[in-house]
């Protein structure tokens, strides 16, 4: 048996939780940057309209370990830091679509003057075509997914490469019906089909 099947998802949670400290440093920084950057408060109507932030408990890591190794994936103690890029959750809400174009520029800046390092390349999760095109004439990776429209970010500590941070950023409406998707469909996705018809029906209604 292969060292790596003896490794426990407590056990392979342990590393993250041990470096808490660092992360919660790095979430701080995150998280206040987007709430106070002059750029994101301008204007009667401006380009971020709130701010949600959290960090997963050590029993949230270890679910979540243990759910990716039901799926599959081979999880040790080399890459768990790589597998787990969302301990350190922020979601940037606006009001409308077309605010999104200031708020990527201000993410891809902090890229470009190295105060964040993306771990990959961000990805446009969304139901309607329209906005697959519109995102997808950004440095992002578009696809069409059920439910809600989200664009994610994954931004990693320049001064420690296993901190990392998942950035959200989608409209307050799909925020809303994030979370009442969240509620019905996270960790495991219904089965019921008539609950899942309803919750695509109401999604495209709150967009």
């Amino acid at each position: 048996m292969m060292a790596h099947e003896l490794e426990s998802a407590e056990e392979l949670a342990q590393p993250v939780t041990n470096l808490m400290f660092e992360f919660q440093q790095f979430y701080d920084m995150v998280a206040n940057f987007f709430r106070d950057y002059p750029d994101l408060k301008e204007g009667s109507l401006p380009p971020v309209h709130s701010v949600k932030s959290r960090i997963k408990s050590h029993q949230s890591i270890v679910d979540k370990i243990d759910r990716k190794k039901r799926k599959g994936r081979i999880i040790t103690k080399d890459n768990v830091f790589d597998e787990l890029t969302d301990v350190l959750g922020v979601r940037v809400l606006h009001l409308h679509t077309r605010q999104f174009d200031v708020i990527y520029r201000v993410i891809m800046d902090r890229v470009a003057n190295g105060k964040w390092y993306l771990f990959e390349t961000p990805v446009a999760y969304t139901w309607d075509p329209e906005l697959k095109e519109y995102f997808s004439g950004f440095e992002i990776n578009a696809q069409e997914k059920d439910i809600y429209t989200s664009v994610h970010f994954v931004v990693v500590d320049p001064t420690d490469e296993r901190i990392k941070c998942e950035i959200q950023v989608r409209t307050l409406f799909d925020e809303i019906w994030g979370e009442i998707d969240h509620t019905l469909n996270y960790p495991y996705i219904t089965d019921n089909v008539h609950c899942y018809e309803q919750l695509r029906v109401l999604a495209r209604l709150a967009t």
